[in-house]
């Protein structure tokens, strides 16, 4: 975890109030992780971290962009991601009292959290489950048009189907076996 050191911040010494704090991450940051998908994901991420006594607010503010085939057509194509989520962080003598999946719980005297798993899950969220480009809407789609085209033709099944199978002649024959 060594390489994810730029995206510490430092809470000891971190006076009351607003603070700001940018990170950007590339195609690098993403295998750092276990079971990390195999996309390309490059971005920034915006942290407004409000300390108060024995409390932090942090509001991140998610702006990437996703390279990976298009579920379509298979070409590349850039998809952009974007995310606001908040994240409490409460300080406590004794953090493994409060098992609170919404609220990270840290010792007083910890000096620094890194924000990196956080910003990880987060990338994750907003990733589209089916990820395709809107070729449709642009001038000069990346996508593949020769494929498209095929794709809107529609699948033809070319096999000849045998005129004497039938499923329900199968069943007609079984019917009649029973009753005699």
């Amino acid at each position: 975890m060594k390489d994810l050191v730029p995206y510490d911040i430092r809470l000891k010494g971190l006076k009351d109030g607003v603070h700001t704090f940018d990170f950007t991450f590339d195609s690098d940051f993403l295998p750092f992780f276990e079971n990390a998908p195999d996309d390309i994901v490059t971005g920034s991420v915006k942290v407004l971290l409000e300390k108060r006594v024995g409390l932090i607010i942090m509001q991140f503010n998610l702006n990437a962009e996703l390279h990976s085939p298009c579920d379509r057509c298979l070409a590349d194509i850039k998809i952009p991601l974007q995310g606001d989520y908040k994240l409490l962080i409460k300080s406590m003598e004794h953090p493994e009292e409060i098992e609170n999946e919404d609220v990270i719980v840290l010792h007083p005297e910890t000096p620094v959290w890194n924000a990196a798993p956080v910003i990880y899950e987060n990338i994750l969220l907003a990733i589209p489950v089916i990820k395709r480009y809107d070729c449709e809407s642009d001038l000069n789609p990346p996508c593949d048009m020769e494929m498209i085209k095929i794709l809107s033709q529609g699948i033809v099944d070319e096999t000849p189907e045998d005129e004497n199978f039938s499923p329900w002649k199968i069943l007609q024959n079984w019917d009649n076996k029973k009753n005699s």
